[in-house]
């Protein structure tokens, strides 16, 4: 999706350097989509290596969340 895609990862990168965290140094990257190979775009927009990007079950399950009222 466009949209997450220009709004992640500058959070991402804010939120790494506020911890002081190089984004090389991210082993596990969890990011909740039902879109095939969006965690994988938004790792790789970030700069977190490819090999941190952990399956959110989405492609199988589905969203997951708490249901909407």
């Amino acid at each position: 999706d466009e949209g997450v895609l220009k709004l992640v990862p500058p959070a991402v990168s804010r939120a790494l350097a506020d911890a002081g965290v190089e984004p090389s140094d991210v082993s596990s990257f969890c990011f909740p989509s039902t879109f095939p190979g969006l965690p994988a775009a938004v790792a790789k927009a970030c700069g977190l290596p490819a090999s941190s990007v952990r399956d959110t079950l989405g492609e199988k399950v589905g969203e997951a969340g708490a249901a909407h009222a």
